[in-house]
């Protein structure tokens, strides 16, 4: 039963020491009285259970009301549970329907201040890797950027900005400064690159490493010209960012692709805002030895850059990858030989007994649960093709007995140390939790005993099939695609043709052999109810399964 008894919103400001403000909102008071000795008892149990209700007040007595702060939702399943388990029909009234607590120690919610507020956050999410349609170019993944018309010069930008404070970029040809960009060196992120997925499939943001995550810029081109076109730059500007950004008025400013170069591993640049245009470089220097990057917009030079003609190379653009690849192996999917298996009594396991008692007169549902910590000494001999090279940061084996052969246990990962490239012995030592469980119903006035053990698969042997999936991460820490790991593996020379391609990864199959002794689930027997009203107390507590077993009373049976 529910009352709306206020439509006012109901208001608890709390002031404490520590220097925060906490709010709470969208919760609602909720009211319960309980109406004899077993519903008082009952709920004592049930808030000390893991439901989304807050207790606001005490449980103290008979006919007191009770009340909790809570969404609608959790605590319709807190009186439905209590209902259920306990055989009851204990009401609930909704007594204020909007609730907001504030705590803190300052009694006035203060605004940001405005000069702190001048940077827009960096892009450091890590952006999704897929490839580029029509080339071996991924999202998502640095590339440094180079010229083949200057071999030795970097990408990057300057620190000169035109009148709407972007940075120039240039191809910086300084000798005093080339070393800086290698890798590892004070320079070199300023000189890495990546495309950045958009709205349009088909075009892509081209950020810079340091100018996108620390100062968010957007990469763009400028109304003040250059050679025979205009400057290209990074804007950061917080009204440009609006613009350039997506539903911006000049979103097409800023996207870019990549089209290769025929037979060869280059690419030119091309803009949205000019399909015909060239991304190349100008005469005008930055310093005594840096060019400009423009996008030439001149019609009367498009040709000159086409395949073959005589700025064909000034317009053309090398990607090497700057991001180290991490990869690591996770095997699991385990398909064992025998289809049944003889279950062993742990001999050496204690057997755990306990009596569950329920004092109360109604009868009362309650879940045994019982984990089980024991040794496991095992070992798994993968088949691995001989020409297998890939080197990995670690092995993840997905112990897969327990949830093969045991009752609904939860598999254990085992993480390894770097494996040698040629074969795969793994000896496991190791404790894990198996996990058991069983619902029971204890009569009114009555208690159970319970007793659970662990049992075993001795001196166990059997073949296996398993599959192995290579992942990986960037630096940066983006997930990578399975596309982008099978280049990768290409390029190293590392690939086969039997390996299979996933979304986020690369799939082996592995075939090998499994020993060892191992314990692989729990057993719970639960004997008959007795009744034992006069022979037990009943408690406030929660020591063990919400029961108390009275010590003052003569041993069951």
């Amino acid at each position: 039963m529910r009352t709306f008894a206020f439509a006012y919103i109901f208001v608890a400001t709390i002031w404490i020491s520590a220097a925060l403000k906490v709010k709470v909102e969208d919760k609602s008071l909720f009211r319960v009285v309980p109406r004899d000795e077993d519903e008082l008892w009952l709920l004592k149990q049930f808030t000390k259970s893991n439901y989304e209700v807050i207790l606001w007040s005490g449980i103290d007595q008979i006919g007191e009301p009770v009340e909790f702060l809570a969404v609608p939702t959790a605590m319709d399943k807190f009186i439905q549970d209590l209902n259920s388990k306990a055989k009851l029909n204990i009401g609930v009234e909704l007594v204020f329907p909007y609730v907001k607590i504030e705590m803190g120690t300052e009694p006035i919610t203060r605004e940001p201040d405005a000069n702190n507020c001048t940077k827009l956050a960096p892009k450091n999410n890590p952006v999704p890797v897929r490839k580029i349609p029509g080339t071996d170019l991924f999202t998502g993944i640095y590339y440094t950027v180079k010229m083949p018309r200057f071999p030795e010069g970097f990408v990057t930008w300057t620190e000169a900005t035109n009148d709407h404070d972007a940075n120039f970029i240039q191809i910086d040809l300084n000798l005093g400064n080339l070393r800086h960009y290698r890798p590892g060196e004070k320079w070199d992120k300023d000189a890495q690159w990546m495309f950045r997925p958009t709205e349009d499939p088909d075009w892509f943001q081209w950020d810079n490493r340091v100018l996108s995550s620390q100062r968010n810029a957007i990469t763009t081109w400028s109304y003040k010209e250059v050679g025979s076109g205009n400057h290209i730059i990074a804007s950061k500007k917080p009204e440009d960012i609006d613009k350039l950004s997506a539903g911006g008025e000049w979103r097409v400013h800023a996207l870019w692709k990549p089209v290769p170069v025929p037979d060869s591993n280059r690419y030119r640049l091309i803009n949205k805002n000019f399909p015909m245009g060239t991304i190349t470089w100008t005469e005008k220097k930055y310093g005594n030895y840096s060019h400009y990057i423009q996008v030439d917009t001149n019609i009367e030079h498009w040709e000159h850059y086409r395949t073959g003609e005589k700025w064909d190379s000034d317009s053309q653009f090398e990607f090497i990858q700057a991001e180290e690849i991490v990869l690591s192996a996770a095997i699991s999917n385990f398909s064992f030989s025998p289809s049944y298996v003889d279950y062993i009594r742990d001999e050496y396991a204690v057997m755990v007994n306990y009596t569950l008692n329920n004092p109360s007169s109604v009868e009362y549902s309650h879940t045994v649960e019982q984990n089980f910590e024991r040794l496991v000494n095992v070992s798994y001999k993968f088949e691995i093709d001989s020409d297998f090279k890939v080197r990995l940061e670690n092995v993840t084996i997905d112990n897969g007995l327990p949830s093969l052969f045991g009752e609904g246990n939860v598999s254990e990962t085992f993480k390894l140390d770097e494996q040698p490239v040629d074969h795969m012995n793994v000896d496991i030592v190791s404790f894990v939790v198996l996990k058991a469980s069983k619902p029971i119903t204890i009569p009114k006035h009555s208690s159970i005993r319970v007793s659970s053990y662990p049992e075993w698969l001795s001196q166990l042997e059997t073949s296996f099939n398993s599959t192995m999936q290579i992942i990986g991460k960037s630096t940066t820490g983006a997930a990578l695609s399975g596309l982008f790991i099978r280049d990768h593996l290409i390029k190293l020379e590392q690939w086969s043709e039997s390996w299979g391609v996933e979304e986020y990864g690369v799939s082996i199959r592995m075939e090998g052999v499994f020993k060892g002794n191992f314990t692989v689930k729990g057993a719970i027997s639960v004997g008959q109810a007795k009744p034992r009203w006069n022979n037990l107390v009943k408690v406030d507590t929660c020591l063990e399964n919400n029961f108390e077993e009275n010590t003052n009373s003569p041993e069951m049976a």
